[in-house]
C-alpha cells in the first residue's frame, strides 16, 4: 500500500531541514509550461530555464531583492503557506515593453525606478497565467490551486510568513 506522509517547504529555525525529492523536475515542468505560454501570450520565442534551487531565510530573500522588482502573492492551496512569485525590474520592464508592441532588445533601458500602476496593471495577467503553470506542473503529483492574490512592488508590503522561516527558493532565467 502506498503511504502519504506530510512535507513543509517552509520551516522555522530550529526544525530540522528536509528536501523535497525530485522537485528539480517539477520546476523544470514550470520552466518548460512557462515558456510555452509566454511564447503565445508575446507571439515570439521565450524561453525560461531554471537556474537554482536554494533554501533560505524570508528576511535574507526580500533583502536581496531590490526595490524594483515585482511580487505576485500566491495562494498555493492545499499546501498552508503562500508563494512569491518575483518578476525583476529588467524582466518586468521588458515584458510590459512587448507587450505595449516596443521591441524590448536594449539591455541598458531600464529604468530606476519602480513599477507605476499602470504597469503593474498589465503584469497581473502575465503573474496570473504564471501561477496557472504551476498548477499544471504539480500536477502528477498533487492538485495544486494557486490562485494570485494581490501584486506589490514594495518588498516591505510583501509578508507571506515570519521573517525567519526558512524557504525552498527557485530562480529562473
Amino acid at each position: 500500500p502506498r503511504a502519504v506522509s506530510s512535507f513543509s517547504l517552509v520551516q522555522s529555525k530550529g526544525q530540522t531541514t528536509m528536501r523535497l525529492a525530485n522537485f528539480d523536475i517539477l520546476l523544470d515542468g514550470f520552466a518548460r509550461n512557462l515558456s510555452f505560454s509566454m511564447s503565445n501570450r508575446l507571439q515570439r520565442a521565450v524561453s525560461v530555464l531554471r537556474e537554482s534551487i536554494s533554501s533560505m531565510e524570508y528576511e535574507t530573500l526580500i533583502h536581496e531583492c531590490s526595490n524594483h522588482e515585482l511580487y505576485g502573492i500566491l495562494t498555493l492551496d492545499p499546501l498552508k503557506k503562500n508563494g512569491l512569485l518575483i518578476f525583476d525590474a529588467s524582466i518586468s520592464f521588458a515584458l510590459v515593453e512587448i507587450m505595449l508592441g516596443g521591441v524590448a532588445e536594449h539591455e541598458g533601458d531600464i529604468p530606476f525606478r519602480s513599477m507605476t500602476t499602470i504597469e503593474t496593471n498589465i503584469l497581473k495577467d502575465v503573474i496570473h497565467e504564471s501561477s496557472l503553470e504551476l498548477n499544471k506542473a504539480f500536477s502528477p503529483i498533487e492538485a495544486l490551486e494557486s490562485e494570485l492574490i494581490r501584486v506589490e512592488g514594495n518588498p516591505r508590503l510583501v509578508t507571506i510568513v515570519p521573517a525567519d522561516t526558512e524557504m525552498m527558493v527557485a530562480a529562473f532565467r
